[in-house]
């Protein structure tokens, strides 16, 4: 049995490796697909604070909303698709189906990076393709990526640069050196999303900690970078608002120190423990304490071996410094705590931990696989089921109505291009793409959402729910103009 063992293992490794410049390509397939299964809404950061901004700039109209008023957001990840948007249109092809479908095809390229350096972390951290070939298999079929990863959302963006950064910088970290690619995609992650601080400043600081030369390492290393990043991220903010603005300083005063973000909605502390992180990881879920229990039983067993010898401070430190599954599940304690005391809390927010996790338990999924006990491989198929029932039906049939609506609409206005269309969306706070989804200068209102920070707004959004009847006739009863061409809203919320 140990000769077959061993042969099997060796015919599996010389495959994954003869294939595995196959990994990317096969991977961009899927997630192509993955696009094009994606039928459903999930939050409106998806088209509002990405593809209506790149509308906006690349097109001259679109909605920008009070975030965009008071310079809280980074332009560096909208620009990505006004960039795509105006070649479109320079190449006279910006359609409405071109430019509704080709920015997620572009996320879906990011995806498929995604997965590749997730094959790279997973061999970083474990030293078998094997391994690696799991997680990119659980992380290609984890229901949360699919449901996440071709979104035109920040935090895909965050997950792909962290998780390409984090394999740099391992890499340099198992051969004692710094990466300036890894220091600059930990710099991109934190401009993209602030909140990636929470994971990459750990991870700088003990690497600082750790140097023979602190002093130099920040000198020569850390601020010539982030200085070089900080002024590209100001340039391209500079060009966007059209005067200087710092909007991770804004970002900082209004979300944390004035609580504008809990406008949004608050959790409990526990949150994330006790449905975030469930939520997110779903059947990886068992697999990923199990992981835990197991490294820590083996960081115990380390540490009792070394305090025979008074021995264990020493091992302590090299095992934190060069224990690659160690730092993989103190980074995962990390987010979680950081974002947890936060009070505004999204399950879209503790992406970035979905690649480490399958890194992480990629053995212990393995192990159920390749075992010859008939519960154990039907334990794991089930791990991969669970995964996929639940993706098809939040890709295909959970909050597909308003993209739906508006495919319709989109339709409507290219058979009608000669007559003067309006639109009014009676929908929750930004519940439906815009101009970005329309693509075409018609008149479109909405009902007005925003914080209000001066004391000084009526929540539309509020107002409406609250009695729709009410408002209906306060809105449409004394018409100064023709009544809009299109009402959008909930059947539930109907008169």
């Amino acid at each position: 049995p140990r000769i077959y063992i061993r042969m099997y293992a060796y015919v599996q490794m010389k495959f994954v490796r003869k294939y595995e410049r196959f990994i990317f390509p096969v991977s961009l397939c899927f997630r192509c697909l993955n696009v094009l299964f994606c039928q459903t809404f999930f939050v409106p950061d998806e088209y509002w604070q990405s593809l209506e901004v790149a509308h906006r700039s690349a097109f001259g109209y679109g909605h920008l909303t009070w975030e965009w008023d008071k310079g809280i957001r980074s332009s560096m990840y909208p620009a990505v698709f006004s960039l795509l948007f105006k070649g479109l249109h320079f190449l006279h092809v910006d359609t409405p189906e071109l430019v509704v479908w080709s920015p997620t095809l572009l996320q879906a390229v990011f995806a498929a990076v995604c997965d590749l350096f997730v094959y790279k972390l997973a061999f970083q951290v474990w030293n078998s393709r094997i391994f690696a070939l799991t997680a990119i298999l659980m992380h290609m079929t984890s229901w949360f990526s699919l449901y996440c990863m071709t979104r035109t959302l920040s935090n895909t963006m965050e997950t792909v640069v962290t998780t390409a950064g984090l394999y740099f910088f391992l890499k340099a970290m198992a051969t004692g050196r710094y990466s300036h690619t890894a220091l600059c995609l930990s710099g991109l992650a934190c401009l993209v999303r602030p909140t990636a601080l929470f994971m990459w400043l750990p991870l700088i600081a003990g690497r600082v900690a750790v140097s023979s030369n602190k002093m130099k390492v920040v000198v020569t290393e850390l601020i010539p970078v982030g200085s070089l990043l900080m002024a590209s991220s100001l340039l391209i903010d500079r060009i966007f608002y059209g005067k200087w603005i710092f909007v991770h300083y804004n970002f900082l005063h209004f979300n944390v120190l004035e609580g504008v973000a809990n406008f949004y909605g608050t959790h409990p502390w526990h949150w994330y423990i006790s449905q975030g992180v469930p939520v997110v990881l779903l059947s990886w879920l068992p697999m990923l304490l199990f992981s835990v229990w197991t490294i820590l039983f083996k960081l115990a067993d380390k540490m009792k071996h070394a305090a025979k010898h008074k021995k264990y401070l020493a091992v302590f430190k090299k095992t934190l410094i060069y224990n690659h599954q160690l730092q993989i599940l103190l980074l995962i304690f990390i987010e979680i705590l950081a974002h947890s005391l936060l009070p505004h809390k999204e399950f879209r927010f503790i992406l970035p931990i979905l690649p480490l996790t399958v890194c992480l338990t990629a053995p212990s999924v393995y192990n159920l696989w390749k075992s010859r006990n008939r519960i154990k491989v039907l334990f794991c198929v089930s791990l991969f089921l669970v995964n996929l029932l639940a993706a098809g039906y939040f890709l295909l049939l959970h909050q597909r109505g308003t993209l739906d609506s508006v495919k319709y609409l989109r339709q409507a206005v290219e058979q009608n291009e000669a007559e003067d269309l309006s639109v009014h969306f009676l929908l929750p706070c930004h519940h439906a793409p815009f101009y970005s989804h329309i693509h075409r200068n018609i008149s479109m209102e909405f009902l007005q959402c925003q914080p209000n920070i001066d004391d000084t707004y009526i929540n539309e959004d509020e107002h409406f729910h609250a009695s729709p009847s009410d408002w209906l006739a306060r809105k449409y009863s004394n018409f100064e103009k023709d009544p809009p061409t299109y009402i959008i809203l909930y059947d539930v919320t109907l008169p």
